[in-house]
């Protein structure tokens, strides 16, 4: 069974990184969808630098369920069971 996680991020700051770690060695990969207006690049690299997670920059605030969508079809795309 392939899992695949979700975050949605809007402007995170250093905690989300610990969020992350929390929950990442229970899933194969995770999505990290940015729905921030002002990107920040340190967090945005710290999010990069594990091999499980694909950040995906949604140009802006397109809302919770446009973020979630992408991720699923990305899931769906790439075999996972449950996202």
């Amino acid at each position: 069974m392939k899992i695949a996680g979700v975050i949605v991020l809007y402007n995170p700051n250093e905690e989300v990184i610990d969020n992350i770690k929390s929950y990442l060695e229970d899933i194969e990969i995770l999505y990290a969808v940015d729905n921030s207006e002002t990107k920040k690049d340190e967090i945005i690299k710290k999010i990069e630098s594990f091999n499980k997670i694909v950040y995906i920059d949604n140009n802006g605030n397109q809302g919770m369920s446009a973020a979630l969508n992408i991720a699923a079809r990305l899931a769906i795309q790439n075999g996972y069971d449950w996202l």
